[in-house]
């Protein structure tokens, strides 16, 4: 018989990441006026979001703003596109990354799909997998 191999099952109520991705043709100052209307949250602009990638020779700069004092946890919104217009390799299909750190339960994160689907502006939302994000928000 083999070796016995542990797997850990994490089940304290840490941050659970959502991720969702925006596609829009509106700037970025517009989308987060439009997601702090619809959603009720307080996205403010912080420092770029910097990152480095091993397939890109410099490092990138993305427009990122947040807010941490909603209920919710940490709702960010991170505009796809760096300062020399490169796109996260893993989401470039997408315009806007909206990121949620939140407790287990406290999101209807259909409820938020749909009020985000009824304004004009947003052409989609996406659920994504937030592991291609790893990197980027350590």
């Amino acid at each position: 018989m083999g070796d016995i191999k542990k797997f850990r099952l994490n089940t304290s109520p840490k941050e659970s990441p959502l991720l969702f991705g925006l596609l829009t043709d509106v700037r970025d100052y517009k989308i987060t006026w439009i997601l702090n209307q619809t959603l009720g949250i307080g996205l403010r602009r912080v420092d770029d979001l910097v990152w480095s990638h091993k397939k890109l020779a410099q490092k990138q700069s993305f427009p990122h703003y947040k807010d941490t004092e909603t209920s919710l946890g940490t709702v960010q919104l991170i505009q796809n596109n760096s300062s020399e217009m490169i796109r996260i390799p893993e989401y470039r299909h997408v315009d806007y990354l909206l990121l949620i750190n939140n407790l287990p339960g406290l999101l209807d994160e259909t409820n938020w799909i749909n009020m985000l689907r009824t304004n004009p502006e947003i052409r989609g939302i996406y659920k994504l997998d937030p592991i291609g994000l790893q990197d980027l928000l350590e």
